[in-house]
């Protein structure tokens, strides 16, 4: 089993950890910046969530996001019989994520931004 996955953003690839939810930016922030310690609530991270699930489903819903984004973060709709379709809100909201205790975000409030 691989121990990192390769993320790309707009500076190029990072090495992540494959046991992590975050993406090249978060990883980036990790490793260069260190600001504060005081990490983000646990209630931030579900806000986010939520605000991202709803955003997809207007984004959805307005044609302006292809079906295979919103499979990623919204399933379709499964019948009873079968298990529901493994995407990002979920293992969120469907509670795998939150057996990961305690889950808090990676980065100190002040470099993310949420002390602005």
């Amino acid at each position: 089993m691989n121990t990192h996955r390769t993320e790309q953003d707009s500076l190029g690839s990072v090495e992540v950890a494959a046991d992590k939810l975050w993406g090249a930016q978060t990883q980036r922030s990790l490793e260069h910046f260190s600001i504060g310690h005081d990490l983000i609530p646990r209630e931030m991270i579900t806000a986010y969530a939520i605000l991202k699930r709803s955003a997809a489903v207007a984004n959805y819903a307005g044609g302006r996001l292809d079906d295979t984004v919103h499979r990623l973060i919204l399933p379709p709709p499964s019948s009873r019989v079968q298990p529901p379709a493994p995407s990002a809100s979920n293992s969120l909201f469907g509670g795998s994520i939150r057996l990961l205790a305690p889950l808090r975000a990676p980065l100190p409030a002040a470099s993310s931004g949420a002390c602005a």
